[in-house]
């Protein structure tokens, strides 16, 4: 079947109402010849009064919708006032209600065109629309109708100027039609039977009409559709979707639903977890439904009828103006909704859809920016070998302590000698012998010995600075890879951004061809930017990924994990940059930001690991030093005991011996005591040129410790001095991006009106992604800075307590405010 030709028929028609669709039945031989008016095909104004424009507004009946758009009609008259001499009036009377009583339009309509008193009429409503267009031969008066009208499906009387031929008529189509959304929402949601949610009084006044134009939408789609009626409450609504266990639920403009109901219908619908499409579009997405392609209506609606209003006043013809509402379409997708019901956009859709809070459709953990900073203090591999070179260094300290202490030994001995020789000694060789015995020894004074332990103590301290050194390295180093994420991401996110907005004016630059305001070039111009734009976001994901990798790396976890990283933000909000909000504070007071400077400076001389490393170095080197001048003339002092006993002997020979009596017997134990004292005398002038290298290494590491100092005042002062320009440049960026997206939106309304051509939009609009990007790095940017001064101050924020933040801050703002601050514990 045609798009167009559904529910057409001599008195059928199919009305699309801000996104409303209903069957709506006049007999045009029945109400057209009741009137008994003279009509005019001209507009037709009264004479009551030279200075009052009479407008009639007629409704349908009680319409949250159609009060909402009469009222900024009413404000979009009252800002103009461009009428020479006259003034708009409205009139708004009970009689002028249908009631929502098919019945009565006809009557109400009459009388109100037969008012001498009226100059126009605003039709506010789908029935009375119906009657202005065909429910009467002819209309005595302007009539203006306050609705959307699909006219391909409805075939409405235009000319190809876009003029309505329909004497003293006129009205404003969309492009946008049922079959669209149902088109696209069948491209999101695979679904075989489609709940459509309508009103029940047009659905009961016109049940045979909508039967039948169900019947061909099922031919069309191959899809059942199910008419679900919707009254004042939704409760029986939810009730049917659960019993029929709803696929897909297509929601029409519901004009009598109050907007408490509708919240509730949304919610319920989500709550079931069934996936919904909006008619009304944009508006209603942003209101928990799933998704939608029509934009926000309402207001662009009620300017055009009040520019038609205020021209009709001035005497032009309705057939005169323009019925064509100029309307793109784009898909929209509310993440959070998707993320309720468990369904995932294909990645087609995301290339092609808006996405409202996207973040909550992203694959991933939740990472927090204190829980990175643990991951990576706890798997870092350099941090575990600076603390293995820490526990390295305590040992050897041990090892300096060893020799201090007493040295002690036992031991057991058996020998045996030959018989004759042992008979030959007279015994003083025993011929096998057992003995066991100890010995101690005990180093009383050697200063090489208490020169190494001393400097193995400070270089024991030397390693652990040095491993505090790396552990804020590497604090530093995924809070970096963090914002480097954050900052991917938002780059990411401007794209996405900036590829709806391409989209939008490609459909912009489709209407314009359409009606013949530009020619085929504009489009294919927007297509090539699509395609751009498209690529754009690619590589903006391909860096969000390289981003993930790196911080995984960062947080030495398994770099395939994906993570939603909570945002960061300079003003505190986030809960972990306090600091960087307190520095723009302190920015402001440019005079006082001097004298703390020179207390963060110091502060940073004070806290740092590495000259804290350096200076145990030197202390080292000193006592190396030292102990090469003393060993000329130090001597080495020691004692050594040792005792053995007898435990068996045999010692032939002893009983031949000529003396009465034989040798004298010795006891079994045997002990002696040595004190030794040594001095070196000469070594071949070694100890001269260990003089010479332990004084040449105790000089370089001074001049080390000296360079060191001077490099980090220089990168503290050079962090201090790039924090105003990267402060101030998030509110220069963010004026520079707000500027260039209202010059994108004025010039878009006039590359609409046919006011600019495609270049200066493709201009305004580059220059706003320019913009929305500065602003973006403007703000990772400053956030990057105070990671740098908070890594150079040995001082970060992520791992301090309330107490510990409050101390730093009355310090710095003491520095301000005297000159002075008070220690800062690193």
């Amino acid at each position: 079947m045609a798009r167009g030709g559904w529910g057409r028929g001599p008195v059928r028609h199919l009305i699309l109402c801000g996104g409303l669709w209903s069957a709506v039945l006049f007999s045009t031989q029945s109400t057209a010849g009741s009137t008994g008016e003279a009509a005019s095909s001209g507009a037709t104004l009264s004479t009551n009064s030279p200075r009052t424009f009479l407008v009639a507004v007629v409704r349908d009946g009680p319409s949250w919708y159609f009060d909402e758009l009469v009222r900024r009609v009413k404000q979009e008259l009252a800002a103009t006032r461009t009428l020479p001499g006259r003034a708009v009036t409205f009139r708004e009377r009970a009689e002028y209600d249908a009631g929502w009583d098919l019945q009565r339009v006809p009557r109400i309509m009459q009388r109100v065109l037969a008012d001498p008193d009226v100059d126009l009429v605003l039709a506010a409503g789908v029935m009375v629309t119906e009657y202005a267009l065909r429910g009467a031969r002819e209309l005595p008066k302007p009539v203006i109708a306050a609705c959307f009208q699909d006219a391909d499906t409805l075939g409405l009387p235009t000319d190809e100027a876009g003029h309505s031929t329909r004497p003293n008529l006129n009205f404003v189509v969309t492009p946008i039609t049922m079959q669209d959304d149902v088109e696209a929402f069948a491209s999101l949601v695979a679904f075989d039977r489609l709940h459509v949610l309508a009103d029940r009084l047009l659905l009961t006044a016109f049940s045979n009409e909508v039967a039948r134009y169900a019947q061909e939408f099922e031919s069309l789609l191959s899809k059942k559709v199910v008419v679900v009626p919707v009254e004042e409450s939704v409760a029986p609504v939810l009730e049917r979707l659960r019993a029929d266990r709803a696929q897909a639920v297509y929601i029409t403009t519901l004009l009598r639903l109050p907007p408490e109901e509708m919240r509730r219908l949304v919610e319920g619908i989500t709550a079931l977890g069934i996936p919904s499409f909006s008619m009304l579009g944009r508006p209603e997405v942003e209101a928990g439904v799933l998704a939608g392609i029509s934009p926000p209506t309402t207001e662009r609606l009620a300017r055009r009828l009040a520019l038609n209003i205020e021209q009709v006043a001035m005497g032009r013809s309705p057939n005169e103006l323009p019925t064509r509402m100029v309307l793109e379409k784009q898909l929209v997708i509310n993440g959070a909704t998707a993320a309720r019901i468990g369904w995932q956009p294909p990645p087609h859709v995301m290339m092609e859809a808006e996405i409202l809070h996207p973040e909550l459709l992203e694959r991933g953990e939740p990472l927090s920016l204190a829980q990175a900073v643990e991951w990576a203090l706890a798997n870092d591999a350099r941090l575990a070998a600076a603390r293995q070179a820490v526990a390295a260094a305590r040992a050897e300290r041990g090892l300096a302590v060893a020799p201090l202490l007493p040295n002690a030994g036992a031991e057991a001995d058996y020998t045996r000698v030959d018989r004759d020789r042992a008979r030959a000694s007279l015994g003083l060789l025993p011929e096998d012998r057992t003995a066991a015995g100890i010995s101690l020894s005990q180093l009383i004074f050697d200063d090489e010995v208490f020169s190494d332990l001393r400097a193995a103590g400070r270089l024991a301290a030397e390693r652990e600075r040095e491993a505090e050194a790396v552990r804020l390295d590497v604090i530093a180093g995924v809070l970096r890879r963090y914002l480097q994420l954050l900052e991917a991401r938002a780059a990411r996110r401007i794209q996405q951004e900036n590829l709806c907005l391409v989209r939008r004016n490609l459909e912009l630059a489709k209407l314009r061809r359409k009606i013949g305001a530009s020619g085929p070039e504009e489009v294919y111009r927007w297509e090539s930017e699509l395609a751009w734009s498209k690529r754009a976001v690619l590589e903006a994901e391909a860096t969000v990924r390289a981003a993930e990798v790196a911080l995984n790396r960062a947080m030495g976890m398994p770099q395939q994990r994906r993570w939603k990283p909570e945002e960061a933000r300079p003003d505190g909000a986030s809960g972990h940059w306090l600091l960087a909000e307190r520095i723009g504070h302190w920015l402001q007071a440019e005079e006082a930001w001097g004298a703390a400077e020179e207390f963060l400076v110091e502060m940073a001389l004070t806290n740092s690991p590495e000259l804290a490393a350096l200076e145990r170095a030197i202390e080292a080197a000193r006592i190396a030093r030292d102990h090469a001048r003393r060993c000329f003339y130090l001597p080495t002092v020691s004692a050594d005991f040792s005792w053995e006993h007898e435990l068996d002997a045999s010692r032939p020979g002893t009983e031949t011996f000529p003396l009465e009596g034989g040798l004298p017997r010795q006891d079994d134990d045997d002990w002696t005591f040595s004190l030794q004292l040594s001095f070196p005398l000469f070594e071949g002038g070694g100890r001269f040129f260990a003089l010479r290298r332990a004084t040449a290494e105790l000089q370089r590491l001074q001049d080390l410790q000296q360079d060191a100092r001077r490099r980090l005042e220089e990168q503290v002062r050079a962090v201090l001095a790039s924090l105003p320009s990267s402060h101030a440049a998030i509110g220069l960026s963010r004026l520079a991006r707000d500027r260039a997206r209202k010059n994108l939106e004025v010039v878009r309304q006039r590359y609409a009106a046919g006011g600019v051509s495609i270049v200066s939009l493709l201009d305004a609009q580059n220059q706003a992604l320019q913009q929305d990007e500065a602003a973006a790095r403007a703000v990772y940017r400053y956030l990057q800075d105070v990671v740098a001064l908070e890594r150079v101050l040995g001082w970060f924020e992520v791992e301090k307590s309330p107490g510990e933040k409050a101390q730093m801050f009355r310090a710095v703002e003491k520095a301000m405010a005297t000159g002075t601050g008070e220690e800062v514990a690193p």
